[in-house]
């Protein structure tokens, strides 16, 4: 698996998907190293033969599920940084007390 350096994100932006109803929390700007390794992860998955939608890499911090309106704009915000050192895949389980989400493999990332 291709390596990158360890990053921090800056979450600054408030989101909402409506289609999935999920409200979220984004960064206005992507780190260089995030970017890399979104780039990385989607050569990989091409080259397994997954077909990846044609879509502006949107990384987000889900907060909550079934959201159906976004939140009011004029809410406060406070961004704060999280320092990134490794990623994860995860399988997302459902089940009579709701999704769980199982991490089925970490790469730990360069410091």
């Amino acid at each position: 698996m291709p390596l990158c350096p360890a990053f921090c994100v800056k979450l600054n932006t408030v989101g909402h998907f409506p289609k999935a109803k999920v409200l979220w929390l984004g960064c206005s700007a992507v780190p260089q190293s995030l970017a890399t390794l979104a780039g990385q992860l989607r050569v990989q998955a091409l080259s397994a033969g997954i077909a990846m939608p044609e879509q502006v890499y949107r990384p987000h911090l889900s907060l909550y599920r079934k959201c159906p309106m976004p939140l009011s704009p004029s809410l406060p915000r406070v961004p704060f940084e999280l320092g990134i050192r490794a990623f994860h895949l995860y399988e997302s389980e459902s089940g009579d007390q709701g999704v769980r989400y199982l991490i089925r493999r970490t790469w730990p990332l360069l410091d």
